[in-house]
């Protein structure tokens, strides 16, 4: 029988997005800050939250930076088993 892995599920908006220089690699990073949603039914259960991330993926910069300020997306936590 399989283990279902318990998951958290929260909704974040973005708050800010630009890009910025990398230290270890010539090409851009994209810089995230995101801020829990208030509205229901995730306000009352994660009234209060943030998100701060450098990503230097590019699949995953082009996602997340022709996103606009204030778009909401849904965030998952799922427990790593090592």
């Amino acid at each position: 029988m399989a283990t279902i892995k318990p998951v958290l599920q929260a909704q974040m908006y973005v708050t800010e997005i630009g890009r910025i220089q990398y230290y270890t690699d010539p090409s851009q990073a994209t810089h995230v800050k995101m801020a829990a949603v208030k509205g229901e039914p995730f306000g009352t259960a994660t009234p209060q939250g943030s998100i701060d991330m450098l990503i230097v993926n590019t699949a995953a910069q082009e996602l997340l930076h022709n996103l606009p300020i204030g778009q909401k997306l849904n965030v998952y936590f799922e427990v790593v088993e090592e």
